[in-house]
């Protein structure tokens, strides 16, 4: 439930949203990367909403890189929820695995790990407190993935996209969810090639789900960022009442995170009276370069209506080759 714990969507363009970075090498081994510098480095894919996502190279290294989410507060029931994508150009031999995740729960750990044992990649979800209660499934390469792990009380239940992996893993030491880290940690030797990326980074208090649509016509922003790269046209924004009074949005035609050349699509937006709304004129409202939202204050929420957008992956990906170079990412 909204306010989440924590919540990282990389839209920052850097990793300030979460309390650790570990980046070894140098090159370092990963990055927040402009949806524009996916497609130049033939990744395969965009972020899986917005402009920015966290990308690991595997053959820039066999050291640990990852982020993590600060010490979190435990509740009965806890849920962390993150969207991954592994390139299908993997190469990864036999015998060979790298840690996706860590899910700590107090002194428990649940790790996320792909590995190749069969000849064939897979997901297998390990506890460190749960001996001998592996739970394994495919993953498909090239495709983005949805990865939640949920608490209830002193168990944990695995899914992927949506769907039960095994029985829940059981018992926890402590009941709820203390901390989320994702990217590519202690890799075996033998891994060269491939891309790890992920978004969309969630920690709640109850179990958060997925998102049912990539490029829903209806968005519902929780945190600044852009919306849609590319061109296209919004309907309305509103800006919701019901928490803090000290909320403001501001919209802008842009496709990254700080640029000192943005126009403004709308007037400031406040939340000190009630629900504050704008409707752009029939000849208004378009955007050239992307749909990007800036939100201060307290726990702000709006909702967004494009009247038309590059709602595709594949349309964002074309408009990333022949976007502006005088644009920076």
């Amino acid at each position: 439930m909204f306010p989440y714990q924590f919540q990282g969507d990389f839209e920052t363009g850097d990793f300030s949203q979460f309390t650790t970075v570990t980046n070894p090498g140098a090159p370092a081994q990963m990055a927040v990367r402009h949806y524009s510098e996916l497609v130049r480095m033939n990744v395969g894919e965009i972020p899986y909403r917005g402009a920015y996502a966290h990308c690991c190279d595997l053959s820039l290294g066999a050291a640990s890189a990852f982020v993590a989410t600060p010490v979190l507060t435990p509740a009965a029931v806890g849920a962390a929820r993150f969207l991954f994508y592994v390139s299908p150009n993997l190469v990864m031999p036999l015998a060979t695995n790298v840690t996706l995740a860590q899910v700590d729960s107090g002194t428990d750990q649940t790790l996320l790990i792909l590995e190749n044992t069969t000849g064939t990649p897979r997901l297998t979800i390990q506890g460190t407190w749960a001996v001998d209660q592996a739970r394994s499934t495919g993953v498909a390469l090239g495709q983005w993935h949805c990865m939640e792990f949920v608490t209830d009380a002193l168990t944990l239940q695995p899914l992927l996209n949506g769907g039960i992996v095994g029985a829940p893993m059981t018992p926890l030491t402590a009941e709820g969810l203390t901390g989320l880290r994702v990217g590519m940690m202690s890799p075996t030797a033998g891994i060269t090639q491939g891309f790890l990326v992920f978004d969309q980074v969630v920690v709640g208090d109850e179990r958060v789900f997925g998102l049912p649509e990539r490029y829903p016509q209806i968005i519902t922003l929780t945190s600044s960022g852009v919306v849609i790269p590319g061109s296209g046209r919004y309907a309305r924004i509103n800006l919701i009442a019901g928490h803090d009074t000290d909320n403001t949005l501001d919209l802008y035609d842009s496709d990254v995170a700080v640029h000192p050349m943005e126009e403004r699509l709308a007037p400031t937006l406040t939340s000190d009276v009630a629900d504050r709304q704008y409707h752009p004129g029939k000849q208004a409202g378009y955007f050239q370069h992307g749909l990007k939202v800036v939100m201060t204050g307290t726990n702000p929420q709006a909702v967004i209506v494009l009247g038309h957008a590059l709602c595709s992956a594949g349309a964002i990906a074309e408009w990333a080759r022949r976007r502006p170079l005088m644009r920076v990412a």
